[in-house]
């Protein structure tokens, strides 16, 4: 007997085209291969990815006692259940290979390049250098300014203290690096690097009104 075409309520037939389901790919435990870190209060990823086979990208965690780690990776695919990610390790910075300088609370990563939020309220940068590693941990708050001329000339370090900050990201840009920020009072901050970057109220100096209290933040 040949197949039976279905008809609609007038008497035309109407086709029926079959759609093969695709394979369903569930996410991958990053620990499975990077190792076990416990709690993660925290995750970003980075937004560049190497041209490598497979690809791979830069992930970091903020560890609930407070560690910042970073893996690098890429996720499950189909026939690749588990995805490959490399040991965990501490993101270190400078010359001296430093942690970052409190508790880490919030991070986020932007082209190789690592912002934190710490438990004291500071917001920190440890930027990529060419060479493919960090330079030193940066405080957000302070800036350097050089005076000459009159009677005083020079270069001096001062610090701009916005708040307590509880959450930041970062990206990059024509620009350059821009880092934003929510302080514990609600306030959204954000800042364009250079030596002397202060921190700006985005409601402010931008938006030109309040719209609320903040919580979190992304920047893309």
């Amino acid at each position: 007997m040949p197949p039976r075409v279905p008809f609609d309520q007038h008497g035309e037939h109407f086709p029926v085209v079959r759609v093969d389901p695709q394979p369903v790919q569930l996410p991958d435990d990053v620990e499975t291969t990077a190792g076990e870190t416990g709690e993660l209060r925290a995750v970003a990823l980075d937004s560049i990815v190497t041209i490598d086979s497979p690809p791979s990208v830069p992930l970091l965690a903020v560890t609930a006692d407070a560690r910042l780690l970073r893996t690098r990776g890429s996720g499950a695919s189909i026939g690749d259940p588990t995805g490959h990610w490399t040991p965990w390790t501490e993101v270190l910075a400078g010359a001296v290979a430093r942690a970052v300088p409190a508790d880490a609370i919030d991070a986020d990563l932007a082209a190789g390049s690592v912002v934190a939020a710490t438990g004291d309220g500071h917001a920190w940068l440890a930027q990529a250098l060419p060479t493919g590693s960090l330079g030193v941990w940066v405080d957000l708050e302070t800036f350097t300014a050089t005076f000459s001329g009159g009677g005083w000339s020079g270069t001096f370090t001062t610090t701009f203290d916005v708040g307590t900050f509880s959450t930041v990201a970062a990206g990059w840009a024509s620009e350059g690096l821009h880092v934003v920020g929510t302080t514990t009072d609600g306030r959204l901050w954000h800042q364009l690097r250079t030596p002397t970057s202060i921190f700006r109220d985005v409601e402010l100096a931008g938006v030109g009104q309040d719209v609320g209290e903040f919580t979190a933040v992304d920047c893309g």
